[in-house]
């Protein structure tokens, strides 16, 4: 399950998203998607697969709790991928309640974990935490480390540069 609460407007990380669903399901995964109700993104989303609209209104919204809970047991989800904090709490809620599935989060950017008891709880309990470079990774396990090193692992992510065209340059030589 792929979980994301899209802004306004489709960037980086909605791209992101939808590559991995696509790529996932080319290696012959099932992929579902949990999205807030953004037409969209979900309309670019249903291009690759099944998309379940929920609220995602804050970091502990428990329509979407429940919601995200009782489709992980629906779809016997293995797997709740999220990508901001605000989904990756949610994920991890939604995988307690469901009592099954692992929550695993991407971080895609050199923030350190805060170290208070409730985030160190918070990390500590999920399956995994991707890093996109050897960098975050650093940040995310911090000095002194307190999140466990072997859930923190890097995936560098790829671009598929054939959706680029080339060209002379020249508009851009003045």
């Amino acid at each position: 399950l792929q979980f994301t609460s899209p802004g306004e407007n489709w960037g980086g990380i909605e791209q992101h998203i939808r590559d991995l669903g696509q790529g996932l399901i080319e290696r012959g995964h099932r992929v579902v998607f949990a999205s807030r109700p953004m037409p969209h993104a979900v309309a670019k989303l249903r291009e690759v697969g099944e998309v379940h609209t929920f609220p995602m209104v804050n970091a502990l919204d428990i329509k979407t709790i429940f919601g995200v809970a009782r489709l992980i047991r629906d779809e016997a989800v293995d797997i709740v991928h999220a990508h901001t904090s605000r989904d990756t709490w949610n994920a991890l809620f939604a995988t307690m309640v469901a009592g099954r599935g692992a929550a695993v989060t991407t971080r895609h950017v050199p923030l350190a974990a805060k170290g208070d008891l409730l985030h160190r709880w918070f990390y500590n309990h999920l399956g995994a935490i991707i890093c996109v470079s050897d960098y975050v990774r650093e940040i995310v396990i911090g000095n002194p480390p307190w999140v466990d090193p072997d859930k923190v692992i890097v995936y560098y992510p790829v671009v598929n540069l054939s959706r680029f065209t080339t060209g002379s340059g020249e508009r851009f030589r003045h």
